[in-house]
């Protein structure tokens, strides 16, 4: 990283014009730092940027100082979720984490780690070349070479959902070339996890959301689930709201735990196939878990991932609110103010930090 200077005006030092790792190091390394950057990013003017090195020495951090809490206390995932959220390219970084933790031999976190594999494997799993794969594989073999014991429990989604990453991501990976047969621990959980075939809990739920793509029987089923969460059955009484207005009668939103059990690539899943088709039903306004739901998820993702979709649903929103209303049925103008609502209301906090703004 470094910024054009120019020199009739201001007889900068040639170091300024130095890549500036540190400077980008310490932007990153702060919450919601990717969105700052990209102010800084559009001045670099030549050479590449050190993000590979910088990622993986941030990740290594992270578990040194998880390496040094008492066995008994939970390992906090803030830095977790902001090292997931800058991720934007695999060219070098999973060979340089790989070399670090050789030397290293951090391995208390390895959980979390493998947590960032799946959503990488999930997101780019199209686009990954057979030596990415390799190295997902080669870091998995080096983290777990020790026996494994069972963590997890169906009323802690975020533990369980963690303890199985490496087993959904072998599964996303299923096929890829590179991908070696899994180890025999690897592969028990690997069976545990395709062989849930009857109604999951709320854990099990997300670890099958996250294991599977989106067009799979068993992501669909569970999709049907958070659909019946969500909307319930249409021969239920509706919810009514102020005014008389009826609305799916679900009261109860996903709660952030849940939420934060599944992938991104499973939370835009959730919220595109599931919450937006909720809300855009022409029969009854979408539930207050719904709403809810669509919430949590918007303020919990970047803007790029959630924010399109919304936008292009309320404009055909406002669109039906300004043709003529129909004799009976849903008032749009209801379900636009709705989505109003949520847009300024609920999403403005967030929108306050973005680069929308």
């Amino acid at each position: 990283l470094s910024f054009s200077h120019r020199a009739p005006y201001l007889p900068y030092k040639a170091e300024l014009r130095a890549p500036q790792t540190y400077l980008l190091y310490t932007v990153i390394r702060q919450p919601r730092g990717k969105e700052v950057l990209s102010g800084l990013l559009r001045q670099v003017t030549h050479g590449r940027t050190q993000w590979d090195e910088i990622l993986s020495v941030l990740i290594s951090e992270t578990m040194a100082e998880v390496q040094k809490l008492p066995d008994e206390v939970e390992i906090p995932r803030y830095q977790w979720e902001n090292l997931m959220s800058i991720i934007i390219n695999l060219s070098r970084l999973l060979s340089l984490l790989s070399n670090v933790l050789v030397k290293t031999g951090y391995r208390r976190a390895r959980d979390e780690v493998m947590w960032i594999m799946l959503q990488i494997a999930g997101t780019f799993q199209p686009h990954l070349q057979k030596e990415q794969v390799e190295e997902m594989a080669r870091l998995y073999n080096l983290l777990f070479s020790d026996d494994v014991v069972w963590t997890g429990a169906s009323d802690h989604p975020s533990q369980l959902v963690r303890f199985l990453a490496a087993a959904c991501m072998w599964n996303i990976l299923d096929g890829s070339e590179g991908l070696p047969p899994p180890s025999e621990c690897l592969a028990t959980q690997i069976e545990f996890v395709r062989s849930n075939t009857g109604p999951p809990d709320e854990a099990m739920q997300a670890v099958l959301d996250n294991a599977f793509r989106h067009e799979s029987p068993i992501s669909r089923s569970v999709h049907a689930m958070f659909q019946q969460r969500l909307d319930g059955q249409p021969t239920d009484e509706p919810h009514i709201l102020p005014y008389g207005r009826a609305a799916n009668n679900k009261l109860d939103a996903f709660d952030m735990q849940f939420l934060d059990a599944l992938t991104l690539r499973a939370k835009i899943n959730l919220l595109i196939s599931t919450c937006f088709v909720s809300l855009h039903k022409v029969d009854r306004l979408p539930s207050p878990a719904c709403v809810e739901t669509c919430a949590r998820i918007l303020t919990s993702i970047e803007f790029d991932y959630g924010l399109t979709n919304f936008i292009a649903i309320l404009n055909r929103s406002i669109t039906a609110a300004l043709s003529p209303a129909p004799s009976d049925g849903l008032n749009h103008k209801d379900q636009c103010y709705m989505l109003l609502d949520l847009l300024c209301y609920r999403y403005i906090v967030s929108l306050i930090y973005s680069h929308y703004l």
